[in-house]
């Protein structure tokens, strides 16, 4: 079984840096840092399979500028963000909870599959 990841903020110098970022993030958008921290979501947009992690480009169809930087939210709504959505400015990439097929959580936290 692959390891989990340990949770991170791409580009952050280290946790304090990562956490700043994160609560900026919460500020400037109005979604709720989760818990457990997701680490990735594969979901359904547009009838097509999508899917989003953080330190990852976003789908290109998004057009969203550098990688994902955070997953917050809690359901029945989620939003993927990254410079240009959601971080610094515009809205996250919203991912409604009736199209997520699954969820990836940092560290030890198990995945949940959405039917």
């Amino acid at each position: 079984m692959e390891k989990r990841k340990k949770f991170f903020i791409p580009e952050a110098k280290d946790l304090n840096e990562a956490e700043e970022v994160l609560e900026a993030v919460v500020k400037h958008t109005g979604l709720v840092i989760p818990s457990p921290r997701i680490y990735s979501v594969d979901y359904k947009h547009n009838g097509k399979p999508m899917r989003v992690a953080v330190g990852e480009p976003a789908p290109a169809d998004y057009k969203a500028v550098g990688p994902v930087v955070c997953i917050l939210g809690k359901h029945p709504l989620f939003g993927a963000c990254t410079l240009d959505r959601g971080v610094a400015r515009g809205g996250p990439i919203y991912i409604g909870a009736g199209d997520i097929f699954s969820m990836e959580y940092f560290d030890d936290d198990q995945d949940i599959t959405h039917s």
